[in-house]
């Protein structure tokens, strides 16, 4: 949510439809993040495993891309200031690799 909102701020992205925004970020979006989050946890394997972090934030990175595109291309949102569909793959590719170090170093860790 952060993140969307810098982004909107920053106007390196913007989205143009949505039921209800909270902050620049669509409810819609809220939620499927928050769905698609516990869905994601749940295929982890037990144990970290290096190679398959990076793969599986990789998988992440390129179809967040591609959604954005397809969300580009149905007028549901922008990209501004030199924002391009690299930018979202890396920033995609970060993110996911991020949130795989505190899924094992943080939270498994304090199970």
């Amino acid at each position: 949510w952060i993140v969307e909102n810098l982004g909107d701020i920053a106007n390196l992205w913007r989205s143009t439809n949505s039921f209800l925004f909270v902050g620049a970020v669509p409810i819609e979006i809220m939620i499927l993040a928050t769905i698609g989050g516990a869905a994601w946890a749940l295929h982890f394997p037990k144990k970290m495993d290096k190679l398959y972090i990076l793969g599986d934030s990789a998988i992440f990175a390129a179809f967040g891309m591609v959604g954005e595109r397809l969300l580009i291309a149905n007028n549901q949102m922008v990209y501004g200031a030199g924002w391009t569909s690299i930018h979202a793959l890396v920033g995609y590719f970060l993110t996911f690799l991020v949130i795989s170090y505190v899924w094992y170093k943080l939270i498994l860790k304090n199970k």
